[in-house]
């Protein structure tokens, strides 16, 4: 699976999956960053919320066009 990659604009959070299996648990693995694992402990995806804070203009494909000029 391709990794699926979407931000929500409204509470500022990047979700990305990883693969199509569903997550059985997730944990906080750094000050809002979520990771989250397969029943067998795989990682199957992770989110960044405040991610405009982290990520800034990468999330603005206009801004990320800007910043290469």
């Amino acid at each position: 699976m391709k990794p699926v990659v979407r931000y929500f604009e409204d509470t500022d959070t990047l979700s990305v999956d990883l693969a199509s299996r569903p997550a059985a648990e997730a944990e906080e693995v750094a000050e809002d960053v979520i990771v989250d694992f397969d029943s067998d402990g795989n990682v199957v995806g992770f989110t960044i919320e405040h991610a405009s804070r982290l990520l800034g203009p990468a999330l603005n494909p206009k801004r990320t066009a800007q910043a290469r000029r």
